[in-house]
């Protein structure tokens, strides 16, 4: 949605452009299939204090120019890093974010889409390894070399090293606290998610045990009705078999 949202802002940016004037941008609305009908109104507000408005020239400027500048883009999307991650874990990869960000910085055919991000990925790759060593050594004799895992937290570090960081925010990732929130609020469905194979064979048991009653009362009922054909009048309510109530 968001990306359908910036190319329709870009479309009508290219519109206004067309006209070759500001002049002649505002007096002329965009594609008819673009703009569908919208007042006209919308149409000059955006012109008059988006288009030609200074701050956002410059504002619009400064993205363009940083965007060129950009070494290496990822193909992500909107859905944050960790979230990739964590999909990807479930389909049976390694849970890290920097495994993810190598396969986000590469085409449909799995190539890099530049020697900047392969040479980055590489080296966040190599002290990712470092450290599971690390980790090994220090672990208590007999420990499983493959039972090493790093946090997705352990690696925040070697990432913002190589991808660089401003205040909280790791170039390219995010923010951390932000990284920190999604890692627990999925944990956390995770955890719930987890136990959904156990209350579901909980009911099941009780499903059972609910049509397990239901046959022997339909048992107990049919030998009171037999008992009462027998000796009409003649049983008080301790001679009737009681329904079983054990589950």
């Amino acid at each position: 949605m968001s990306t359908a949202y910036s190319q329709f802002k870009s479309r009508l940016k290219k519109e206004w452009q067309g006209f070759g004037s500001p002049e002649l941008g505002r007096a002329n609305l965009p594609n008819a299939d673009l703009w569908n009908e919208r007042h006209v109104s919308h149409w000059h507000w955006l012109c008059d204090n988006i288009y030609t408005n200074q701050s956002c020239i410059k504002i619009a400027e400064k993205n363009s120019a940083n965007r060129y500048m950009q070494q290496h883009t990822h193909r992500a999307g909107a859905r944050p890093y960790v979230q990739h991650a964590l999909a990807a874990s479930k389909e049976g990869k390694e849970l890290s974010l920097i495994n993810n960000w190598g396969g986000k910085h590469k085409d449909d055919n799995h190539e890099w889409i530049n020697e900047v991000a392969k040479k980055k990925y590489e080296k966040m790759e190599v002290e990712r390894i470092a450290l599971i060593e690390k980790l090994y050594r220090e672990a208590p004799e007999g420990t499983p070399h493959d039972s090493i895992k790093l946090t997705l937290e352990a690696e925040f570090p070697i990432m913002a090293k190589e991808l660089g960081r401003k205040g909280r925010m790791i170039h390219g990732i995010g923010n951390v606290p932000h990284i920190h929130s999604n890692i627990h609020r999925v944990s956390a469905c995770a955890g719930t998610n987890s136990e959904v194979p156990e209350l579901r064979a909980l009911i099941n048991q009780l499903t059972i045990n609910m049509l397990s009653m239901k046959e022997q009362n339909g048992h107990l009922k049919a030998q009171v009705e037999s008992l009462l054909r027998q000796s009409p009048g003649q049983m008080s309510e301790d001679d009737f078999p009681h329904p079983s109530t054990n589950f």
